[in-house]
């Protein structure tokens, strides 16, 4: 193998790479987030959905109390998506950003921003599997 064919193969593994860890911290992150939601109806859990380029802006009237079809639906997006270098995860219930800050005695530190604070140990557990 040549010189020039070594460089190639070094960058196409390394962007698988950081494909993969990119996907995997992702699927962590709203793993967490949806899991740490609040539960009444399971509607809110229910809400969160990924995507990629950007964030869809719409609701559903679907319930999910345990949250593992959402965590389910989520990785399944997240897995098939052609932009792994811009993924979101949106909830676009009115009340969502009052849960976010503190409205449910369940979740009174949020969802997200309780997981954006652990992000980096999230992100280092995938790079270690990497």
């Amino acid at each position: 193998m040549s010189f020039g064919a070594d460089l190639v193969k070094f960058q196409d593994d390394a962007i698988k790479a950081a494909e993969k860890t990119a996907r995997g911290t992702a699927i962590a992150l709203w793993r967490a987030v949806i899991f740490d939601s609040p539960v009444d109806s399971g509607r809110f859990r229910g809400n969160w959905i990924a995507s990629d380029g950007a964030p869809i802006e719409t609701t559903y009237s679907i319930t999910d109390k345990q949250g593992t079809t959402t965590v389910n639906k989520a990785t399944v997006s997240t897995l098939s998506s052609n932009d792994w270098q811009n993924l979101w995860l949106s909830n676009n219930l009115p009340y969502a950003q009052r849960l976010e800050y503190g409205w449910s005695d369940q979740a009174p530190e949020g969802m997200v921003r309780k997981n954006v604070i652990r992000f980096q140990d999230i992100l280092d557990k995938e790079v270690r599997k990497n």
